[in-house]
């Protein structure tokens, strides 16, 4: 993770060169960069056909208002645009982060005026840089994706804090009596003053391990989903700032929401 006293992470130390762990790198990439298509089609594209399928009388009487349905599909491709912004940033600081560039997109990735639009909220700007991950993502990879940037709502979010002090809560009230126990037990300053060290399996988009470290703690997190690697790299070493993303964790389902808002 950097820091503000660091040099700008470099991305894995090692390239990687195995053909199938390359493949599955490939395919979390792409569908970072086609969550935006996908999710326009399926979220609002296929609903549109739909609602005009049904008799005039009807759409008509839906389109009014109390039901207003198609701007609500507006507002809804809105968030959409919103979350692919977030989306293609990943994808974007992946290829750098994972040593995934082609000649021709290592130049647009590290050109000063990609950098700057990687590091803006404005989504259009940010361009989808095509390389061998190119069309390699297949449903179960979108499905990640999705799940994925819904998971940002509950680690990065100030929103989620009350989730985040549920899951996370208890593992750090523990840590915190655990070392306590153990500098009260330790009759040297050189031990007491030793950091405990922590594993934390399943580090996901790694919000557990940046707590755990701002606590005090020596910790170090294991991943094995890429699509998690890609966005906890995004969000640890190259989110511009706080806040800087706009996310809409729910606009993939439309049933078992307390309002449309």
């Amino acid at each position: 993770m950097a820091t503000p006293g660091d040099t700008e992470w470099q991305g894995i130390e090692n390239d990687v060169t195995d053909p199938e762990e390359l493949r599955v790198i490939h395919a979390a990439i792409d569908s970072f960069f086609q969550y935006s298509r996908v999710a326009h089609f399926n979220g609002t594209h296929l609903r549109r056909q739909s609602f005009y399928a049904l008799p005039q009388a009807h759409w008509k009487l839906l389109a009014a208002p109390p039901f207003n349905f198609l701007e609500t599909l507006d507002r809804v491709d809105e968030a959409i645009d919103s979350n692919a912004e977030l989306a293609r940033a990943i994808a974007t600081a992946g290829i750098r982060s994972f040593h995934m560039q082609s000649s021709s997109a290592k130049n647009a990735a590290t050109d000063p005026g990609m950098a700057a639009a990687a590091a803006t909220t404005t989504a259009s700007i940010v361009p989808i840089v095509s390389g061998p991950w190119t069309g390699a993502a297949k449903p179960s990879d979108m499905d990640k994706a999705r799940s994925t940037l819904r998971q940002f709502y509950r680690d990065w979010s100030a929103e989620g804090a009350s989730e985040r002090d549920a899951s996370y809560g208890p593992v750090k009230n523990y840590l915190h009596y655990e070392r306590a126990l153990r500098n009260n037990n330790n009759n040297t300053s050189a031990a007491a003053a030793a950091p405990l060290k922590v594993l934390v399996p399943g580090a996901g988009l790694g919000r557990l391990v940046f707590d755990l470290c701002d606590m005090g703690f020596e910790v170090e997190g294991n991943e094995i989903s890429y699509h998690q690697l890609l966005a906890s790299a995004y969000v640890l070493n190259r989110a511009p700032h706080a806040g800087c993303h706009r996310i809409y964790p729910w606009i993939q389902t439309f049933s078992n929401h307390r309002s449309r808002a």
